[in-house]
């Protein structure tokens, strides 16, 4: 049996006589990086074949991605499936867990990969009179503190209602944690007790990205958590 140094090197060498072939006028060229060709040695003794995945250097972050993506207008049943679909993952994950860094970790993973035109998604949490802190999210850095008398966020936990903002640039004392940020909806989160806890808050890169059906689908959301806080 071949040594894996035996076919690591074989595999190289076949590489670089097809990276060789492509330059001399191949209408196929083939780029294999070291690290793939270790992988495809180590697959050539494996008792079972397995798929690799190697990231290029012309891989764009998913942000950026989201960013540029076109806006996907979907309709108020479509919504309500989302949000649906959103409640049942979260319910069965929380089973039995009475955690907030969990009920709120989770809740921001589940709806950021599935409200397509969310740019940040997460929690700022009550940590003081008229105060609020960040707590889990899915996205870029966030604003480490939040007053009750700023912003989108604060005006969720200051009024208890949640907000539906179409253009956060006309937003009185709108807080510019993302300058790409056009868009946003916060809804208060509270504990069993009917204190408030927490605001759930998601933007995104697009103008009116969110509607009512946002609004009763993400405070379905904050109610499933009341219950694990």
């Amino acid at each position: 049996m071949s040594t894996f140094a035996e076919i690591f090197f074989a595999q190289r060498k076949t590489a670089g006589e097809r990276t060789g072939a492509a330059r001399s006028g191949s209408d196929t060229p083939m780029i294999q990086s070291t690290a793939s060709i270790a992988h495809a040695a180590l697959d050539a003794r494996a008792p079972a074949p397995r798929w690799v995945t190697v990231p290029h250097r012309d891989c764009k972050p998913a942000w950026k991605l989201r960013m540029i993506g076109p806006m996907t207008t979907l309709a108020p049943a479509a919504k309500e499936t989302i949000y649906r679909e959103a409640r049942t993952e979260l319910a069965a994950l929380l089973d039995g867990v009475y955690d907030p860094v969990a009920a709120m970790a989770s809740a921001a993973s589940v709806l950021h990969h599935r409200i397509e035109r969310a740019s940040w998604t997460g929690f700022y949490r009550v940590v003081a009179p008229g105060l609020l802190r960040i707590g889990p999210y899915q996205g870029l850095p966030g604003c480490l503190e939040i007053p009750f008398d700023r912003g989108v966020c604060g005006a969720a936990a200051r009024t208890g209602e949640s907000q539906v903002v179409a253009d956060v640039h006309a937003f009185p004392g709108h807080i510019a944690c993302d300058d790409r940020a056009r868009s946003e909806i916060v809804v208060p989160v509270r504990d069993r007790k009917g204190e408030l806890v927490a605001v759930l808050d998601v933007d995104s890169h697009h103008l009116a990205a969110f509607d009512d059906d946002d609004r009763l689908g993400l405070e379905s959301i904050a109610e499933l958590l009341s219950g694990h806080l």
